[in-house]
């Protein structure tokens, strides 16, 4: 561990570079606390919407020297540079989506949920909203369900700038799905992790609301993607003893080109299991349940 501080629980990583550590306030999304790699407080800024106003659940995310911020109520996304922290219109959608991903500053990849043309079926799918025509293009032949087309096909979602791929990796089994930037599908691969198939098991409420009988066993908790290198937050015990489980949040990485799985590492629990984590070269910042950490990692290691 190089710093550690206490943090507002309201606060959640929006991105990171080589200088800054980037956080959004859930409760008040247009505020930014700007942070430097030694956890000091470098600058608060309001983003300036020119006007326009969140009405729904909004998810502010830094890919420097850009920032993007997105109103699931409307939908609605605002694209501006950190330089000055002023947001204009990037694209009003008239595609719902509950999570998105820069790509560039031209164009991000969504999370969405939409009819598929051949069945009339509301599946997961991914897709890319861009300046150019066609805004908007959803591919639905990459996620596949298995017992669902919701709960199965839930996933994070990661780039690699390097690589050039974008990565989804599904949240309740050990499956990744690699794409290019056109979200064409280059191939599928796997985790260390030996659950195929995902253990929940959903339940018909009514004729449109679903839900879980039990509590679902989640594989890959959280993900991030530098360097060429795919880091995955594994929620699962493998060969490591229980009580260093218990005491750490297990991060397993894979080599992108080609895929393989290098090695794990562990980050220490600091009072809560890990919330979030970003890797920004040999650094890794973390958020805990009111804390915010910064790591090294031995560059020999990865």
């Amino acid at each position: 561990m190089i710093s550690s501080i206490a943090l507002n629980k309201n606060l959640s990583l929006a991105g990171c570079d080589r200088e800054h550590i980037y956080l959004s306030d859930v409760n008040v999304p247009a505020h930014v606390l700007i942070k430097n790699w030694k956890l000091e407080t470098v600058k608060e800024v309001l983003i300036d919407l020119n006007g326009g106003v969140l009405v729904g659940k909004t998810t502010v995310k830094v890919d420097s020297p850009y920032f993007f911020v997105a109103d699931s109520g409307k939908p609605m996304v605002y694209r501006g540079l950190v330089s000055d922290w002023k947001a204009r219109p990037f694209l009003t959608s008239q595609m719902f989506f509950s999570d998105y991903l820069p790509l560039s500053g031209n164009r991000i990849v969504i999370n969405t949920e939409a009819a598929n043309r051949q069945d009339s079926v509301f599946r997961r799918m991914l897709g890319i909203i861009k300046i150019d025509s066609p805004h908007v293009n959803l591919n639905p032949r990459l996620l596949k369900g298995q017992l669902d087309e919701h709960y199965s096909t839930m996933g994070r979602l990661s780039y690699s700038k390097e690589q050039h791929k974008v990565i989804f990796t599904y949240l309740y089994r050990n499956e990744i799905v690699l794409m290019d930037t056109n979200l064409n599908l280059l191939e599928r691969k796997y985790t260390i992790d030996t659950i195929t198939k995902i253990k929940v098991k959903p339940i018909m409420v009514n004729d449109s609301t679903t839900t879980l009988a039990s509590p679902p066993g989640v594989v890959n908790f959280q993900t991030t993607s530098a360097g060429g290198i795919h880091f995955v937050n594994s929620d699962l015990m493998g060969n490591e003893d229980r009580e260093k489980f218990d005491r750490s949040s297990v991060i397993d990485f894979y080599s992108l080109e080609p895929f393989k799985y290098r090695g794990s590492f562990y980050i220490p629990d600091n009072g809560s299991k890990l919330d979030q984590f970003m890797v920004n070269g040999d650094r890794i910042v973390a958020t805990f349940n009111g804390f915010l950490v910064t790591y090294s990692i031995s560059p020999t290691k990865i």
